[in-house]
């Protein structure tokens, strides 16, 4: 199993914090959200991984090689990182890797319990997303299910202001690819859109149409609240601080 990290993103909600600090970067409970994710990739055994950079793309570089000396990570520069979306930078690193494995992909904007990444790659199925019972005050994007599976995506701005959440999950922005769906049907749709169609929308537009083939469809694993929380301003940080704490001093205990 391998993986790919999206760190591309300037965390424009972040602000300030993020002016001085990639919000990757920011300091959680002794960690980082970028540290959490790849020590739980790395315990779990899933390597190689590759980081897309772009905003403050040294620092993450600095991170990397100061905090995982001699790790199977490399970065992969999304130079257009300011005036595109994420379908760029994933297809970007699709575009890096070879297959030999299936591949987990992350969001760094994302606090997870570690035992996530071996739940994920041990679900059935060959396409899986983390998901989570939609709840007040969350943001991004969300999906309908059936039968277990993803059968509507829709990304944030499709959410118009009469959009109904009471039968949606919300996306952990967490996700287990099969190799051959990556190679032969996501990757061909990234680069499409990402080079020729609009590389300023988000790479879930591409899994929105892909989970309504039948070979392609993506499981949706649906975890417990407790185990993840999602950074995206200065207030989620404040919280995702004390939650984190919190949980460890109980886990100590």
């Amino acid at each position: 199993m391998q993986a790919v990290i999206l760190t591309a993103g300037r965390g424009r909600r972040m602000e300030p914090l993020s002016a001085t600090c990639h919000k990757a970067l920011l300091e959680i409970a002794g960690n980082t959200i970028l540290g959490r994710a790849l020590d739980s990739l790395l315990v779990a055994g899933v390597a190689p991984i590759t980081i897309v950079t772009g905003y403050r793309s040294d620092d993450i570089a600095s991170f990397v090689s100061i905090r995982y000396p001699g790790a199977p990570i490399r970065l992969v520069h999304n130079e257009r990182y300011d005036t595109t979306n994420n379908i760029v930078s994933l297809a970007l690193a699709l575009e890096s890797l070879t297959y030999e494995d299936d591949v987990i992909l992350v969001e760094c904007d994302l606090l997870f319990e570690p035992h996530l990444i071996t739940d994920l790659i041990s679900y059935p199925g060959k396409n899986v997303a983390l998901v989570d019972h939609y709840r007040t005050g969350m943001d991004g994007t969300v999906v309908t299910t059936e039968d277990g599976y993803v059968s509507q995506v829709f990304p944030k701005n499709r959410q118009g202001k009469d959009f109904g959440y009471h039968d949606k999950f919300k996306t952990l922005n967490i996700y287990r690819f099969d190799r051959l769906f990556c190679q032969g049907a996501l990757l061909p749709m990234l680069s499409t859109y990402a080079n020729k169609v609009d590389p300023a929308c988000y790479y879930e537009v591409a899994l929105g149409m892909l989970a309504n083939i039948p070979e392609h469809r993506i499981s949706a694993q649906v975890v417990p609240e407790s185990d993840w929380v999602e950074v995206d301003d200065p207030n989620d940080l404040a919280a995702a601080r004390f939650a984190f704490r919190d949980m460890e001093r109980h886990t100590q205990l």
